[in-house]
């Protein structure tokens, strides 16, 4: 229950904004009972109290500065708090977001991880490539391709 998701891209976008691209392949599927007879509109308006929108460029450390500011403010009073990253991007800028991300945004009170949607790489050779970079801010155990 405690969690929060922020989007962040290059685009100018208000968290209204962000939300309506949401809401737009949103589905729910909650068992009315089991949920303890919540319905979805309810569910889905507490999942968008958790939908935060940081615009910032990828290469740019003082953007990625601004997101960590941004999730420390909604983490404020927690004990662990752990990080995940998922990077659907082209492979051509994972390096530098990985990097932003590894060196201005890492859990000070828990885990944080990267997941890098494929494609990883135009081939074998640029795939270790990527690898040997990541490498450099992020463990192993911190990294997941799928």
């Amino acid at each position: 229950k405690n969690f929060m998701i922020y989007g962040y891209a290059r685009s100018g976008m208000t968290r209204e904004e962000f939300i309506d691209r949401i809401s737009m392949s949103l589905t729910c599927r909650i068992d009315w009972a089991k949920a303890g007879g919540s319905d979805c509109a309810a569910k889905t308006e507490e999942f968008f109290s958790r939908c935060q929108y940081v615009s910032g460029q990828y290469d740019q450390a003082e953007d990625f500065a601004n997101l960590n500011k941004t999730m420390c403010a909604d983490e404020k009073g927690a004990k662990s708090v752990k990080r995940v990253f998922y990077l659907s991007i082209p492979p051509s800028i994972f390096v530098p977001v990985a990097q932003n991300a590894a060196r201005e945004c890492q859990s000070k009170t828990g885990d944080t991880r990267v997941i890098v949607e494929k494609p990883f790489g135009r081939d074998l050779t640029s795939s270790r490539e990527l690898t040997a970079a990541l490498a450099q801010e992020l463990s192993e155990e911190q990294t997941y391709r799928i």
